[in-house]
């Protein structure tokens, strides 16, 4: 009945990272994450809480495979980005990361949470944003999805093994250095992974994809000692 679906059911919350750290003024931008997780895990009674770190080239954690957002930034044409830099550099020089910080205090209250992963990502399409554009692309033209008419589209080619194992190399780091319960493809912000009259043929490269994402994970959780790692997809 619909009481037992009700105890048996799983609340999510998918935190796509920006609004959080936004709201965190200059300072004081540690606590302020502490307290917008207890948002969702005590106040919303949240189960999961899952995590963007990673938009998949870009990330908000720090990295040494991709590239933390706005590790530069030449230009800002708003302050919302130069505040955006701040804030992830304040956790930096401090020794840490937004990431680290959020596992921790999902862990104080005894909950779970997921490291989350756009698999494409185009905000940076137009002129104004293109200092958006991931140094990864910027690096591998030749593995930008190629339209019908020829030219090159702002995300890139997951038939190209280079996309997919860089891409794997940013999950497999937040498998082995971050205290998650699991990772959290979300599949849905942008939906372009093949040039549009190749994606039938080309499906298969995901679903293979996607099971080495659980093979390395599972690789993982046993070198780590610890519960198998969740694999969750948002589609």
């Amino acid at each position: 009945n619909r009481a037992d679906e009700m105890k048996n059911s799983l609340l999510i919350c998918n935190d796509d990272g920006i609004q959080m750290i936004h709201s965190c003024p200059i300072g004081d931008a540690e606590q302020t994450v502490r307290d917008w997780v207890d948002f969702f895990l005590q106040d919303c009674h949240v189960d999961i809480f899952a995590y963007c770190t990673t938009r998949p080239d870009k990330t908000h954690h720090e990295s040494a495979v991709g590239e933390r957002d706005f590790t530069r930034l030449d230009r800002a044409p708003s302050q919302s980005q130069l505040h955006y830099k701040k804030i992830l550099d304040e956790f930096r020089d401090s020794g840490t990361d937004i990431l680290h910080v959020i596992t921790d205090q999902v862990r104080k209250r005894g909950k779970r949470v997921l490291a989350s992963a756009r698999m494409s990502d185009v905000h940076h399409a137009s002129e104004l944003y293109d200092f958006l554009t991931p140094q990864f692309m910027r690096d591998h033209p030749e593995w930008r999805i190629q339209l019908p008419d020829g030219t090159p589209d702002v995300a890139m080619d997951y038939s190209h093994e280079g996309v997919r194992s860089h891409r794997l190399a940013i999950f497999t780091e937040l498998a082995e250095n971050y205290d998650i319960d699991g990772l959290e493809l979300d599949f849905m912000r942008s939906c372009r992974y093949f040039a549009p009259d190749k994606a039938e043929e080309n499906a298969a490269i995901l679903t293979e994809f996607v099971g080495g994402i659980r093979d390395m994970l599972d690789r993982i959780s046993k070198e780590r000692g610890r519960d198998p790692f969740l694999l969750g997809v948002r589609m």
